[in-house]
């Protein structure tokens, strides 16, 4: 990926797969149609500076990432997995406890004591 639109748009489509959101429901808030929402997630239209923002704001979209190339989404794996966990609910929190659980325990077999 080499330019703004394309880290953009998958950007906004992972964000608003990340929320749980169909596209008519982000075009909703974002007052657009699902149609323009559909073409900027795909690469065909670029956004409104004032668009713009109101995707950043509403994905809560880091704005550097999209803007700098170079800066990551997140700056280590545990922010990775942050993020991600920010958006379980209590049930999948519970699986994601119970599966770390189990690794730890499997590391601390595999340690010589």
């Amino acid at each position: 990926m080499d330019n703004v639109l394309d880290r953009l748009s998958l950007a906004v489509k992972d964000a608003r797969s990340h929320a749980n959101m169909t596209q008519q429901e982000l075009a909703r808030k974002l007052k657009i149609s699902r149609h323009h929402l559909a073409r900027i997630e795909n690469r065909r239209e670029k956004p409104s500076y004032d668009l713009l923002c109101l995707l950043i704001s509403e994905l809560d979209l880091p704005a550097q990432m999209i803007m700098h190339p170079k800066v990551s989404l997140y700056k280590s794996e545990v922010e990775k997995i942050s993020f991600v966990l920010q958006g379980c609910d209590k049930h999948e929190l519970l699986v994601f406890s119970e599966m770390l659980h189990m690794v730890i325990q499997y590391k601390a077999q595999l340690l010589p004591l």
